[in-house]
């Protein structure tokens, strides 16, 4: 890597060093890293189309001015150049602009000065390829399958400190590939490689389980009526509905608030199923555990026990209005390293118990439909398959369905695999995303499909 982390939290401590020299009295400063040095190669009908390298790195600046009337607070951000010459002058200019802006703010009743806990380091170097060797390594293994995706890898870094003396800094080196395989009539099977180490013998496996449903999808089209039909969800496809608890609904402030449709486990109104476990597992080692702010998070939290909603993840923010504990999550309390407990449901045993059915290889477009009852609605996507008596008949056209947590993840919610996959985070939203999530599969009694 052009960037280790080394030289990446040496240029850190660097300009923040300096920035922290020149606070003034009642000042306080917080400052986060968020930087990248990644290759990405975009492939179509298994050839190189693109291919280049991303160096980029922001720096955000938080300053807060305690009076005795209360604290005021502003943020600025700005990019970086890696020249501790050219970028300081810059760091400068931002905070000299706060200094001013800041005061003239109102009062935040709300705002949590910067703490000082301890540091954490988390440093994940990994085995990954080389610009050169991607094309040596992937190439030879596409050859005659219609292949689509997105080859990303490299270097992310998260940092945080403080002017209270606070450190965090989070390293790892990774690759993931994004890809469908299509027949000739274009049906897709969907599939992400990921991981810190690369294996081609593992690719090639990966790729052989995506080869072998395509036959699936080759066989004619299956047109489902709208109904309640039996569903196995396969673990990405689980991980799309677990990624809506993200959305205003695990997080203590839209609970407290009474618009996330778990107000109903808080109340004792209703539970889940006793199949159903959601944990903040941040020993999965794919995110720091500290946030943007430097607030760090227990290596696990318990969000959903046996059906029963036992925590919530709580921003300082949300501590100080409701008078409760932040646990490190995020400003907009969502999930980021979420893992969903396996049961007893065995891999080669899931057609038979699926029995007459539809097999969801992923889940597309999910938005809620009825946020205040968790209701959620969502299109079927690549391979989505029709079995009868426990054999594939065929692909199913799109279908839309419409259905709800408390029937996803409690009463519809029959059996649970013994395995689960790790599904990476592979959004590139402004910067290459950290985060993934290990998800098992769901065999449901029903699941309602309306279009």
């Amino acid at each position: 890597m052009i960037r280790s982390s080394a030289a990446f939290q040496e240029h850190f401590d660097a300009l923040t060093s300096k920035a922290f020299a020149a606070l003034g009295a009642g000042q306080v400063l917080a400052c986060e890293l968020i930087a990248e040095d990644s290759q990405f190669v975009r492939l179509n009908a298994a050839k190189v189309r693109q291919a280049g390298q991303v160096q980029d790195a922001t720096l955000r600046l938080k300053l807060f001015i305690q009076s005795p009337e209360g604290i005021r607070n502003g943020e600025a951000s700005i990019s970086l150049t890696g020249e501790e010459t050219e970028d300081f002058p810059r760091v400068k200019a931002a905070l000299e602009s706060l200094q001013k802006e800041v005061p003239q703010l109102p009062l935040d009743p709300y705002a949590v000065l910067p703490q000082n806990r301890g540091n954490v380091e988390q440093i994940e170097e990994g085995n990954i390829l080389g610009a050169e060797q991607v094309f040596d390594q992937l190439l030879p293994e596409i050859q005659g399958v219609d292949l689509a995706g997105i080859y990303a890898s490299g270097s992310m870094v998260r940092g945080t400190a403080n002017s209270l003396g606070q450190k965090q800094w989070f390293y790892t080196e990774n690759f993931s590939l994004d890809y469908s395989v299509y027949t000739p009539m274009e049906k897709a099977v969907k599939s992400t490689f990921a991981g810190s180490r690369w294996n081609r013998s593992e690719f090639s496996q990966d790729l052989a389980q995506s080869k072998s449903l395509l036959a699936a999808m080759e066989k004619k089209p299956v047109r489902v009526p709208r109904g309640s039909y039996r569903a196995y969800l396969a673990p990405a496809a689980v991980s799309d509905l677990v990624g809506m608890f993200s959305w205003g609904c695990i997080g203590e402030r839209a609970i407290r608030k009474g618009e996330s449709p778990l107000r109903f486990l808080r109340t004792g109104e209703r539970r889940l199923s006793a199949l159903f476990s959601l944990t903040e597992d941040f020993s999965l080692g794919v995110v720091p555990r500290f946030n943007g702010e430097g607030d760090v998070a227990p290596e696990k939290i318990d969000l959903v026990r046996e059906g029963q909603l036992v925590g919530s993840l709580v921003h300082s923010r949300t501590g100080a209005e409701y008078g409760v504990s932040s646990n490190g999550a995020t400003s907009y309390e969502g999930l980021r390293s979420p893992s969903m407990a396996s049961g007893s449901l065995k891999r080669d045993d899931i057609f038979k118990r699926l029995g007459t059915g539809v097999f969801l290889s992923n889940l597309h477009y999910l938005n809620w439909s009825d946020p205040f009852e968790g209701r959620i609605t969502g299109m079927t996507r690549y391979a989505c398959l029709w079995v009868e008596n426990g054999e594939v008949v065929g692909p199913i056209e799109t279908m839309r369905w419409d259905d709800g947590i408390y029937r996803f993840f409690g009463s519809e919610l029959e059996a649970v695999t013994d395995f689960r996959a790790m599904i990476a985070e592979t959004g590139t939203y402004h910067h290459r995303q950290a985060g993934g999530m290990l998800m098992p599969g769901m065999l449901l009694k029903s699941m309602n499909f309306t279009l």
